[in-house]
């Protein structure tokens, strides 16, 4: 056998051993710093930017039309940042669609009358949305949508009328976005971070303020939503997970006064984890189980004078769990009398376990991780037979005439 086939099989098989690596370990890490705003005291400025007309941008060539820095790479991805786009007459300030090259939009300030930055059917994993400022987009500030893996992460809304908007993707990861409501037109379903349809996305360390629902969910599951601090929802509460919202993790969040609804509540879902949360001083329940949710657990949460003098939980289901079945622990609700358990209203369940102290440890909050995806597996297989071929000796055939 040559030396040169050796040589390549090594190369490819370390190639492909080396991807699988880099592929396994390509784990979301969920940082867990604390909250250093505070909400309704941000403090909206333009710095020193450059006034821009909006930015359109619809496929790879289009990038081209705008003197941006970088050429796309991952390495080197274009750059859009320092810019000021206000514009009374634009429908939207910056849009990216159907693009497959990497960029970073950063440090823009936005004031228009359609979305504030909207990426749409890009490649994934190619869009990062950091330390951008909106105000007033009649719209949405930020939307992705067909966007995998896209991060999201300490952008600044202020009077939107949604803060943020993921629809059909997976892996998206928003961090520490703050967005505070006030719209002069605000919609029912105005919210501070809505997520629709999507798969494995983090939503960690956001803060809300002031819209008419804090972060809702329809269609999305396998997610986390961790650390988030949301004030003064106006409609359906302040976490409101809808219609096949299953599997997902609601963890160390801190909803308050809340005006109408409940604090956290959810409506046709299954599976879900609600714990370590703190609920207080919400009009409605502080946790509700509505129309068959099933499956879901509550447990070490702090429930604090919510509700309508009944009970803070409302399940509409028997068919849920509210404490940790391994340690038979449950929740901590503000007007338990202190013996026995603690009902819930609207069906026949309890939290067999109350406790009698708030909770005060900090929980462990896990990252997001994902498998191999099949097509993987076969590129491996398809490789391997390559190998086999360069490697292994071949025996001459015999022909016969």
């Amino acid at each position: 056998m040559k030396k040169s086939n050796v040589l390549l099989s090594g190369i490819i098989l370390s190639i492909l051993i080396t991807g699988l690596i880099i592929f396994s370990q390509s784990n979301f890490t969920i940082y867990t710093q604390s909250l250093s705003f505070e909400i309704h005291s941000i403090n909206l400025h333009k710095k020193s930017l450059t006034p821009h007309i909006p930015i359109i941008v619809n496929g790879d060539s289009d990038f081209h039309d705008y003197d941006f820095p970088g050429n796309g790479s991952p390495d080197s991805p274009y750059l859009i940042e320092g810019y000021s786009i206000i514009d009374s007459a634009s429908a939207d300030g910056i849009v990216v669609e159907n693009t497959t090259k990497h960029f970073i939009v950063r440090n823009c300030y936005i004031e228009v009358n359609g979305d504030g930055l909207r990426v749409k059917n890009i490649s994934n994993g190619t869009a990062v949305i950091a330390d951008n400022q909106f105000r007033g987009c009649d719209s949405d500030a930020i939307v992705v949508v067909y966007a995998d893996f896209t991060i999201v992460a300490n952008n600044t809304g202020l009077e939107d009328h949604t803060g943020l908007r993921i629809s059909y993707c997976d892996g998206v990861y928003a961090n520490n976005n703050t967005f505070v409501g006030g719209s002069p037109v605000e919609y029912i379903c105005a919210s501070g971070i809505y997520a629709s349809y999507c798969d494995y996305i983090t939503l960690i360390n956001n803060s809300i303020d002031d819209f008419n629902r804090g972060i809702f969910t329809r269609d999305t599951s396998n997610s986390i939503i961790a650390k988030n601090t949301i004030l003064s929802s106006k409609e359906y509460g302040g976490i409101y997970l809808f219609q096949n919202s299953d599997n997902n993790l609601i963890i160390n969040n801190t909803v308050l006064n809340n005006s109408a609804y409940d604090g956290i509540r959810l409506y046709d879902c299954d599976d879900n984890e609600i714990t370590y949360n703190i609920v207080k001083n919400n009009n409605g329940y502080g946790c509700s189980l509505m129309s068959g949710s099933r499956n879901n657990i509550a447990h070490h949460n702090n429930f604090i004078n919510n509700g309508y003098g009944l009970s803070q939980g409302y399940a509409s289901s028997s068919l849920n769990t509210w404490y940790q079945i391994e340690i038979n622990e449950g929740n901590f609700w503000s007007d338990w009398d202190g013996s026995g358990s603690y009902a819930i209203s609207g069906s026949d369940s309890f939290d067999l376990y109350p406790l009698g102290e708030p909770v005060v440890s900090e929980p462990v909050i896990p990252t997001i991780s994902f498998s191999f995806p099949s097509f993987i597996w076969i590129i491996l297989f398809i490789a391997s037979v390559t190998c086999f071929t360069f490697v292994v000796p071949r025996k001459r055939k015999v022909f016969s005439y």
